[in-house]
């Protein structure tokens, strides 16, 4: 295992000073860090590899789905600034669902009962003064699904938005921002095996890579056994231009790549898996990738102020709506904080308009 030496280390802890610092001035110069990737001014600003892969490896591209040659300087600093960076490292991954990810959205819908519709995309919103009129279009039947309403809360994807049509059509803004907020890349790659072998090694079953530079294996890989216990499952995130590479090979290939790339820190037996699967999220069409949208260059100082507000009676919720600078971007809580807040706001909007609807 190698570890960070005492030069990078400073360089790390010089970073996070050097984010604060520029965050605390703003805006100052936004225009000039937005206008600049990361990896620019890991290249300008520090001088050992380590400190630099660490960034790459550990902190960007686990947060992002992205490598830094894609990101706005401004846009890392202002998710990553405030000692955010660290916690991202620590905790991001502290807390697993015991039914799987799926579990709170599945319990909402089963709570809702038949309120909820699956695979019915959603084709137009049309609205006026008086309400919003929400037309979709299930996959399994020609008739279309029209709903009346008096408010829309879209908590698709920035770019899923732009698959609906609007009328009155989107303000420019928000469309040239949508269009500009992408996904990242991410396949999760799960490896099976028989039992958790490395157990018996006194290993936990995380990797976390941040030596190798050049993509060609995982950033980080951990235990995803089911709480049962009759599988064993280690799952590698392939992310960024790791992730690219991946999917130009076949599910056989990948397969080996992976539990070979396992073997370096569990040994032989993990070369020997007994099955193999993987998600691809970039290939779900209302989705797009993972696990949140990051800003190119230029993006944040341009548009972002277009995010925020509503367009008449539609309104847009979700993680990738979050403040940047929250510590939520990206991940769950995220997104049950801008749902909890935007249903908030429209029920205070309702209990106003309503009344005067009725005694008008």
């Amino acid at each position: 295992m190698t570890l960070l030496g005492g030069q990078a280390m400073a360089e790390i802890q010089w970073t996070l000073q050097e984010f604060d610092r520029v965050l605390a001035a703003l805006p100052k110069d936004a225009v000039h860090y937005d206008g600049m990737t990361f990896a620019t001014w890991m290249d300008l600003n520090l001088k050992t590899w380590q400190a630099k892969a660490f960034l790459e490896n550990v902190v960007i591209l686990n947060q992002f789905c992205q490598n830094s040659y894609s990101l706005s300087t401004l846009f890392v600093m202002k998710v990553m600034g405030g000692g955010r960076l660290w916690e991202a490292t620590q905790s991001g991954q502290k807390f697993r669902f015991l039914d799987g990810s799926q579990a709170p959205a599945l319990a909402m819908a089963k709570a809702l009962s038949n309120s909820v519709r699956t695979s019915t995309p959603v084709t137009s919103i049309s609205q006026d003064s008086e309400g919003v009129v929400v037309t979709a279009q299930p996959r399994d039947s020609s008739s279309k699904i029209v709903v009346r309403a008096k408010h829309v809360i879209f908590t698709g994807t920035p770019a899923s938005t732009l698959k609906v049509a609007f009328s009155p059509p989107l303000p420019f803004g928000k469309t040239q921002l949508f269009q500009r907020m992408p996904m990242g890349t991410v396949v999760k790659l799960n490896v099976f095996y028989k039992t958790r072998f490395w157990r018996a090694l006194n290993l936990s079953g995380t990797v976390s890579n941040w030596v190798d530079t050049d993509s060609s294996n995982p950033s980080f890989c951990l235990d995803n056994s089911p709480i049962n216990g009759n599988l064993a499952v280690v799952m590698c995130f392939g992310l960024g231009a790791y992730a690219d590479r991946m999917l130009r090979m076949t599910e056989q290939e990948r397969q080996t790549s992976v539990a070979m790339f396992l073997a370096k820190s569990f040994g032989e037996e993990a070369k020997h898996p007994i099955g193999y699967a993987d998600k691809n999220w970039g290939a779900e069409p209302f989705i797009g990738g993972g696990y949140g949208v990051f800003f190119p260059p230029g993006v944040l100082t341009q548009f972002y102020d277009d995010l925020a507000p509503d367009f008449g009676r539609v309104s847009w919720a979700g993680t990738d709506t979050v403040g940047l600078e929250t510590g939520s971007f990206g991940y769950f809580d995220g997104a049950i904080m801008t749902g909890r807040s935007k249903a908030k706001q429209i029920i205070k909007k309702l209990e106003i308009e309503v009344p005067r609807m009725l005694y008008s």
